[in-house]
């Protein structure tokens, strides 16, 4: 089996290929893109050239690289950062951040306690739209939620009349 540990950054991400007897073949960089996409695949295959027998790990469940990894047919899984972070603890005393660490310490993660955690699986193109629709409408219900509760603090503050003046706080004034 290859270990492939990737952490994720939002222009870059950083990648530890370990193997069975906790070897690490390649430590690097990847852009986060169509080329970077591309060298990992070409650095992968030198080590393994069969995807199922390639797991990567790492610390989100969606994106662009995540797609990429599973429509190549590896097992990929999503690990929480505080589980890396605990994990990282067990063998690093500094309390440093290191993406290439972090990194390592994913491949590690799912070396040593991949029955613990779930590959993640591709879903159908139409769902992974609706699923990031109905993320976005997560967002903007938080978001709302957010500013009533600001108004709702800063009235409560400085004019408290006004709190019961509304029947429900964000509904619309006829």
């Amino acid at each position: 089996m290859l270990y492939v540990g990737i952490d994720w950054a939002s222009d870059h991400h950083d990648v530890c290929l370990t193997n069975d007897s906790a070897q690490t073949l390649a430590a690097f960089r990847i852009a986060h893109g169509s080329q970077g996409f591309e060298r990992l695949h070409c650095v992968i295959k030198e080590h393994q050239p069969e995807p199922q027998q390639v797991l990567v790990a790492l610390e989100t469940t969606r994106g662009l690289l995540v797609h990429d990894l599973l429509r190549s047919g590896y097992q990929v899984y999503a690990i929480n950062p505080k589980a890396v972070s605990r994990y990282k603890d067990r063998y690093v005393v500094s309390k440093a951040k290191s993406d290439s660490l972090d990194a390592s310490c994913l491949a590690h993660l799912l070396r040593t306690d991949r029955h613990r955690f779930k590959p993640l699986v591709l879903l159908p193109e139409a769902y992974r739209l609706l699923d990031r629709l109905c993320l976005d409408l997560r967002k903007l219900v938080d978001d709302r939620t957010r500013v009533v509760n600001q108004i709702n603090d800063c009235l409560k503050e400085f004019y408290p009349q006004a709190v019961g003046l509304f029947y429900k706080p964000a509904c619309a004034i006829p």
